[in-house]
């Protein structure tokens, strides 16, 4: 996989890093597919961030592995295929996307994640372009008035306690817009089954069965009590510091009135946590201010200044009241840092720490 997307209010992120038997897990295929003679493989470290997050936002794990199936194409699959579909025809003599390549080239930022979300906008772009051109003329006004008879049971409303009836030219925008939006669906429905066939997807559910578990076993870990913030008015230190006020230590003192800013954009940023004494660390809870960077990676050291990856998040989520949260396995340190690579500005309100 060549990248996620998520955007969510809560941010929950497993590491993938801890012991071998936990890697090789990781590393198992649950879905794969063929293109030009080429197989591609979809492993549970390409989804196990987001997977366990639609776990922890539905507060239950489903058991359908056809759910899993289905989730695994619309989330994954369909992503890389649209992004094939697109770079194997053509898309370099696209000026559209021949622009926008040169000018991440002169920036130095030009990787194949940037390459697929180029394609995968010039693919939707297309794709609605099929879907106006050919499905949106065949919405005539005989179709509408054909779901209006078909519904008009449920085009009412109340006035004075009374029910009234609307009529057709008084719900004819409504309409409209449902039958669009079933026909989009529809429309979508039509090119994932001729995907599926045209690519040979073949699923694998021993793989998704475990993956099953490693939800099972992190909605009981998430439902466990926090206990007290290690990190509480602990030693810190920062890269920078904006202004007095801001200090790293503000965001150690439990109020979410007061935060830690660093003084520059100029990167990279980080701030670092002393919790006194080596101890495990099962969860990070890091809330940003208004502004907040894309990605920032959580790191362990024995002394503060050797320090190791424990986990890199990828696309943070921020804003007032907005928690990123991360679980942990197999950690047990006493110096905790986050890291913010490249050019940013943000507040970061809290950082916590528990064991």
């Amino acid at each position: 996989m060549l990248v996620r997307s998520l955007t969510f209010w809560l941010l929950i992120l497993i590491p993938l890093t801890g012991i071998l038997s936990s890697c090789s897990r990781d590393q198992t295929w649950i879905a794969k597919f063929n293109y030009q003679d080429k197989e591609y493989t979809v492993r549970i470290k390409d989804v196990k961030e987001d997977l366990l997050f639609t776990a922890r936002r539905h507060g239950q794990i489903t058991e359908d592995i056809n759910w899993h199936k289905n989730y695994l194409f619309s989330k994954y699959l369909s992503q890389d295929i649209a992004v094939l579909e697109v770079l194997n025809t053509g898309l370099m003599n696209n000026p559209d996307f021949k622009t926008a390549y040169d000018e991440l080239s002169k920036q130095g930022i030009l990787h194949d994640v940037i390459i697929k979300q180029i394609a995968l906008e010039q693919f939707r772009k297309q794709f609605r372009k099929q879907f106006n051109d050919n499905i949106l003329p065949t919405i005539t006004e005989k179709v509408l008035r054909e779901y209006y008879e078909k519904n008009k049971d449920a085009a009412v409303e109340e006035r004075d306690g009374r029910i009234i009836q609307l009529t057709f030219p008084q719900v004819k925008e409504e309409i409209y817009d449902v039958v669009c939006e079933e026909h989009w669906h529809d429309f979508i429905k039509a090119w994932n089954e001729e995907m599926k066939k045209k690519y040979n997807i073949v699923y694998n559910e021993d793989g998704i069965r475990i993956m099953m578990d490693l939800e099972i076993n992190y909605i009981d870990k998430y439902s466990r009590p926090l206990g007290p913030n290690a990190a509480l008015n602990k030693p810190a230190t920062a890269s920078s510091t904006l202004k007095k006020g801001n200090e790293a230590a503000m965001a150690l003192d439990g109020q979410e009135e007061t935060g830690w800013s660093p003084a520059t954009e100029k990167g990279p940023h980080w701030i670092a946590v002393d919790l006194g004494e080596k101890m495990p660390v099962g969860r990070v809870v890091v809330e940003w201010g208004e502004y907040y960077p894309q990605s920032f990676v959580v790191q362990i050291s024995p002394d503060g200044y050797q320090w190791m990856d424990a986990y890199s998040v990828n696309q943070a989520t921020g804003g007032v009241n907005t928690v990123n949260e991360v679980l942990l396995e197999n950690i047990n340190e006493r110096y905790i840092r986050i890291f913010i690579a490249g050019n940013t500005s943000f507040s970061l309100r809290e950082f916590e720490v528990y064991n």
